[in-house]
């Protein structure tokens, strides 16, 4: 939307939003600029929304599994028809969905009932995760790998990712344990 009201106001020559530009461009010159940049910000519009679209099937897994009392059966995929249809006419489900968070609610179903559900559950959740995992790791290496640590080479920055990356816990009281040390006299 931001960018849109950009556009529009580049089109025009407005440089509100722009307080630089409008600082060091004469004003006589601001209509140029519609030329200029409006065409990027064209760019930057389509790009936003070929990325930032579902498909309609995506669209239609994504409110399954947020909601799936709220969805109409027909418009999900054949082999999740049945079973969301069952899953509607469950009360007991019903208000599981309302009183928990959706990953429990997925946990509570039956298996063997709706498989195919807890299928696209698990996929879709998956996805979560891995941006999650993705982000997370991304920013330990930017914290690492700054200007004050210039001098860490790739194999350090390796090494720390590792260590920083993992879930493993030292087992610190082995560790201690094994440690042999000698007193000097």
């Amino acid at each position: 939307m931001k960018l849109k009201l950009f556009r529009s106001q580049l089109s025009k020559g407005e440089m509100c939003h722009f307080p630089t530009c409008a600082q060091h461009i004469p004003q006589h010159k601001h209509a140029e600029l519609e030329e200029k940049y409006a065409k990027h910000v064209n760019l930057l519009i389509e790009e936003f929304d070929g990325r930032l679209t579902l498909s309609k099937e995506e669209d239609v897994q994504l409110k399954l599994i947020e909601d799936p009392f709220s969805v109409d059966p027909e418009e999900v995929p054949l082999d999740l028809q049945l079973e969301v249809i069952e899953l509607q006419c469950s009360a007991v489900y019903r208000n599981k969905h309302r009183e928990s968070s959706l990953r429990d609610f997925y946990k509570s179903l039956d298996n063997e009932k709706y498989k195919n559900l807890i299928e696209v559950a698990l996929k879709t959740f998956s996805i979560f995760g891995s941006t999650y995992i993705c982000e997370r790791t991304f920013c330990i290496m930017n914290m690492n790998k700054n200007r004050q640590r210039s001098s860490l080479t790739d194999d350090h920055l390796e090494d720390i990712m590792k260590t920083s990356a993992s879930n493993m816990t030292p087992e610190y009281d082995k560790l201690v344990a094994e440690k042999r040390c000698t007193i000097s006299h």
